[in-house]
């Protein structure tokens, strides 16, 4: 909680401080979830984590999603990982998980709580909007659903970051 405070007084943070922090979220949701995750963190070796810059706290909310949406409700092996790779103009971040889909996702919470409007993708994609009007970057957000044999699979969300 304390490195979430201090790290919020910051726009960016060097990549390693971010997957610390990421890493530090994770085992904590595992250790809720009585350790039924298969949580994998890592950065390619040719990326210097030190001195590239990330926005604070801007690959949290699509894990947090990827468990309360994906994971949680999956029956089985459960699994998540957040991967940074180099790029040409930058570095591109991945946050895949295994879990029932967003299809299926969607249709549970329908089934749960017919009132309820997620806002949070809204809140990300504003984030993203005014990181990129403000800041000397630019960062393109894809998301997609994983499919094997027609049967959801899981989530991928893809971050360029440039």
């Amino acid at each position: 909680m304390r490195r979430t405070l201090q790290h919020s007084k910051e726009n960016f943070l060097p990549l390693k401080e971010e997957l610390e922090s990421l890493k530090i979220y994770l085992e904590l949701e595992n250790m809720r979830l009585e350790n039924t995750l298969d949580i994998h963190i890592y950065a390619e070796n040719d990326i210097d984590e030190e001195r590239t810059l990330v926005p604070t706290l801007f690959m949290q909310p699509f894990v947090e999603n990827a468990i309360i949406h994906g994971l949680l409700p999956k029956e089985g092996e459960k699994k998540i990982e957040v991967r940074v790779e180099k790029i040409s103009k930058g570095i591109r971040c991945v946050i895949e998980d295994n879990g029932i889909g967003r299809t299926a996702s969607r249709e549970l919470n329908k089934k749960r709580n017919r009132s309820h409007q997620s806002t949070a993708l809204t809140a990300i994609e504003n984030r993203i909007d005014i990181l990129n009007a403000s800041a000397n970057i630019n960062i393109k957000m894809t998301i997609e659903d994983l499919y094997e044999d027609n049967n959801a699979i899981g989530t991928k969300v893809i971050l360029d970051i440039a």
